[in-house]
């Protein structure tokens, strides 16, 4: 269909014929840009045989996907095989710019190009629009592909829950999230020495005014280590591996064994104010004032408003999260908890029983026999604690890789890529238009953090 030059190139030029380099008629492997040029017009006018989409088998026939790639596809490209060999060169200069294409790169043994989407189309839009043309053996979508980053940690295999969610996908999209920090307010963080597996910015400690954090009381560090332990060779694969295992984390000390709401609020405010991407309270307070109430709201508004969330746990009471704070709040992320099997954790509070589109949990993470990090250096493991004040670090962490890979995202934005990524698990009835559906017991689901960062 396309004519060769009738003078082919032997690969080398005499000093008369690099004179004549420019000249529309070079001649290389074949084929020249003016024969090039009018076999692209012939292929533009031509829409006859559909190209095939997908690898070809033995027999010519293409097997059906299994489905779609569970990370999804490259956004601005896709590939390309020609009928006829095109030299790359002048496929890029020709073919590229009147489809709306520019070449990343060939392969020269199986004749593929990938291009790169220059004129705003979707692939699905750049397939539809190729998928006539008669010399293209192939036009499709790229697919991403898996690699299941597996933590060395020696304790990684306890750490049930982080399967369960998709982290292993999850830090093959973005790492173990490096670009900024998440900030904890609780009870504070071991420092004296550090914990091995944990790492620590200048803090806050609200109960005096300075800079000591260290964690007397032992809640903070465990949740310290399920949020942003070490793994991999930062600390010598020691103990577990963290959901957003490179991100130091900014410590706000709200008390010890027993907190205060207006230290909790004072802390909020204080993270938002440093630049935390998001902030864990694994605490609730029921039976307070209406003062106290006040200054929490605003604390979690200020921090909703800022784009730097709040991921608040909704208690262990087996109980409605009405009259629980921050827990209620429309301007939180509010997590439960979820066990091996994906229900419900037994003493895990839940949404209101009186139906209120504005009172529910977000969604729930695994928060049953957690593997993970103690004041005395150590680990509590196989059995680990129960909690969902385990549950909100996972997705605190998660918010944290999602920030590395899509910064500048509102708490909206946030909020909405958890709720609609969350998998509707254990039988459960999950009903209304929010987030694809909504469960009293389950929020929009159980985590997952591959879907939430894709």
């Amino acid at each position: 269909m396309c004519m060769k030059s009738s003078k082919p190139s032997t690969g080398r030029l005499s000093d008369r014929s690099a004179a004549k380099l420019h000249t529309p008629r070079r001649s290389e492997g074949g084929f020249t840009v003016r024969s090039l040029a009018a076999c692209i017009a012939i292929i533009s006018s031509m829409l006859v045989a559909s190209p095939v989409f997908g690898a070809v088998g033995g027999d010519g026939t293409v097997p059906p996907p299994d489905g779609p790639p569970p990370n999804g596809y490259v956004p601005d490209a896709v590939l390309v095989k020609f009928a006829v060999d095109f030299p790359p060169e002048e496929v890029r200069a020709a073919f590229g710019a009147v489809w709306g294409l520019e070449e990343v790169f060939f392969t020269p043994v199986s004749h593929f190009f990938r291009f790169q989407i220059t004129d705003g189309m979707s692939p699905d839009e750049k397939v539809q629009q190729l998928s006539g043309l008669s010399d293209l053996v192939l036009v499709a979508k790229i697919p991403r592909g898996e690699r299941d980053y597996t933590p060395p940690d020696a304790k990684y295999p306890n750490q049930w829950y982080l399967p369960k969610v998709k982290m292993n996908a999850a830090w093959d999209l973005a790492g173990g999230g490096a670009t900024s920090f998440i900030a904890l307010v609780d009870s504070g963080v071991r420092q004296t020495p550090d914990h091995p597996d944990l790492g620590v910015i200048a803090g806050k400690n609200f109960i005096n005014g300075g800079s000591d954090v260290n964690d007397i009381d032992g809640h903070g560090t465990t949740v310290a280590g399920i949020m942003a332990a070490f793994t991999g060779p930062i600390n010598g694969s020691i103990g577990i591996a963290g959901i957003n295992y490179n991100a130091p984390i900014l410590v706000a000390k709200d008390g010890d064994a027993v907190p205060d709401a207006d230290r909790t609020a004072a802390g909020i405010e204080y993270a938002v104010q440093r630049g935390a991407t998001a902030i864990n309270v694994s605490t609730t307070y029921s039976g307070i004032t209406a003062a106290e109430i006040e200054v929490l709201r605003q604390a979690t508004a200020y921090a909703w408003n800022s784009n730097r969330p709040v991921v608040a746990s909704s208690g262990n009471n087996n109980a409605s999260i009405r009259g629980r704070y921050p827990a209620s709040f429309t301007t939180v992320i509010t997590v439960g908890a979820s066990t091996q099997s994906d229900t419900r954790a037994s003493f895990s509070n839940y949404g209101d029983t009186i139906p209120n589109p504005d009172l529910h949990i977000n969604l729930v993470a695994p928060g049953v026999d957690m593997c993970t990090t103690r004041k005395d250096g150590g680990y509590d493991c196989s059995p680990g604690p129960d909690g969902t004040s385990y549950s909100a670090p996972m997705v605190t962490g998660v918010l944290g890789l999602m920030e590395a890979r899509y910064p500048n995202l509102t708490s909206q934005q946030m909020n909405d890529r958890l709720g609609n990524s969350a998998d509707k698990v254990g039988g459960y009835s999950y009903t209304t238009t929010i987030c694809g559906g909504i469960n009293l017991y389950m929020g929009c689901g159980r985590l997952d953090a591959q879907g939430a960062i894709q």
